[in-house]
């Protein structure tokens, strides 16, 4: 018994070490936004809407890592400033990650960093119940570090000309436990998929056409919010299902750019395009030029009836002169009605 025992044991113990945890990665936030005085210096968002409903188990995020991407794309100034992520608490509780100073315009910084080693204030944020978390944000601090905010006196708010206004891109990966990190390049290229089904790159159409423009959109990590249809600039239509599709109608000539712009639901766009002609030159689905079956370029047929020698224009579709053939007829009557010119005089 005590034997059939220790094997059991020893069963478990090496299940326990070769059964990999659970591991997971979540995007929690990627988006440029515009960040002005308006927000008195803390931009807010949610957790995401496909987040867990325990961030603890069976995936750990809060003894994993939150990989946190800072870029400033434009700023009144190239004062430096720090940047970090919190997460705040109905009834006091809150939780931020270290500060990371960036330099102005065109900065970029990257750091991983786990939860459980953040600083909190008022007690700890509880992962196990995020339904409590009353939202995520990013405090901006200036290079003392102080608070750029109006929200206390302690705060530095004169120096918000500094910094505002501001565009920055914000990217959120929470990693759990037993996961490594997949990298930003998953991130950076994450932007939307769009490509124009219908109509072909190069078809024509018939002036007065209804030109039905189809596309089809994905995203990676976020789900497509819209898909906008344009000739060159001008809208003709949009849709938030698939099929994405439009029809324009009553289309005039002449040559134009349809362009099928994909937005997601994390703001990322994409764009794709192609060119269309309506009426001159056009064929296939537009229908062709007029005589010869449409073919457009092919030459004209002569005329039948010119050489059975019965009635004609004397002219053809292709405007060919019958000229040659009537100074044929002619050429007898030239020859006889010719002078005789007189032998030449041999030169001695």
């Amino acid at each position: 018994m005590n034997r059939r025992l220790g094997r059991l044991v020893f069963v478990l113990a090496v299940l326990a070490i070769v059964t990999p945890a659970s591991a997971a990665e979540l995007l929690i936030y990627d988006s440029t936004f515009d960040f002005d005085e308006s927000e008195h210096g803390f931009h807010y968002f949610q957790p995401p809407p496909n987040g867990p409903s325990d961030w603890l188990s069976p995936d750990d995020y809060y003894n994993g890592s939150w990989e946190l991407r800072f870029e400033i794309l434009s700023q009144a100034t190239s004062r430096t400033s720090n940047l970090q992520v919190c997460i705040w608490v109905d009834g006091g509780n809150e939780t931020c990650a270290p500060h990371t100073p960036l330099d102005g315009p065109g900065d970029v910084a990257t750091v991983s960093t786990s939860p459980s080693s953040w600083w909190t204030m008022s007690g700890p944020v509880d992962f196990a119940h995020p339904e409590l978390w009353d939202r995520l944000g990013m405090p901006l601090w200036n290079d003392e570090p102080c608070v750029v905010s109006d929200w206390a006196t302690e705060f530095c708010w004169d120096d918000r000309f500094d910094y505002f206004p501001m565009q920055i891109r914000l990217t959120v990966v929470a990693v759990s436990v037993g996961s490594t990190f997949s990298g930003w390049e998953t991130y950076l290229g994450g932007t939307p998929t769009v490509a124009i089904t219908e109509p072909a790159d190069g078809a024509h159409f018939a002036p007065g056409s209804t030109i039905h423009v189809e596309a089809t959109a994905a995203a990676a990590y976020a789900a497509i919010a819209q898909v906008d249809f344009l000739q060159g600039a001008t809208p003709i239509g949009s849709a938030t299902v698939a099929p994405y599709a439009v029809d324009w109608a009553n289309v005039p000539e002449g040559t134009f750019t349809l362009i099928a712009r994909a937005t997601d639901t994390l703001d990322g766009t994409a764009n794709a395009q192609v060119t269309v002609t309506v009426g001159e030159g056009g064929s296939g689905t537009g229908g062709g030029s007029s005589g010869g079956g449409g073919t457009g370029g092919s030459t004209p047929p002569t005329a039948s009836k010119a050489d059975n020698g019965s009635d004609c224009s004397c002219r053809t579709a292709g405007h060919r002169s019958t000229w040659p053939t009537a100074l044929l007829w002619l050429a007898p009557w030239v020859v006889v009605l010719r002078p005789r010119r007189p032998s030449p005089v041999p030169q001695r």
